[in-house]
């Protein structure tokens, strides 16, 4: 995930993507939806930086 437009369109088609090293879908979309719903309620650039540096952590 490198971009807002990537966050907003995995928010509306969540299932489309796949991610690498999760063993289950499920783990998958989780992992993601925690990330889209932190992207929506962050309010400004060092929230952003900061749940992308996360992220980069967890690979997602």
């Amino acid at each position: 995930i490198n971009s807002l437009d990537e966050i907003n369109r995995m928010g509306k088609h969540p299932k489309s993507y796949n991610v690498r090293n999760h063993k289950t879908p499920k783990a998958v979309s989780k992992t993601k939806q925690i990330f889209f719903e932190m992207f929506c309620a962050a309010d400004s650039k060092k929230e952003y930086d900061f749940i992308k540096d996360c992220m980069k952590i967890v690979k997602v």
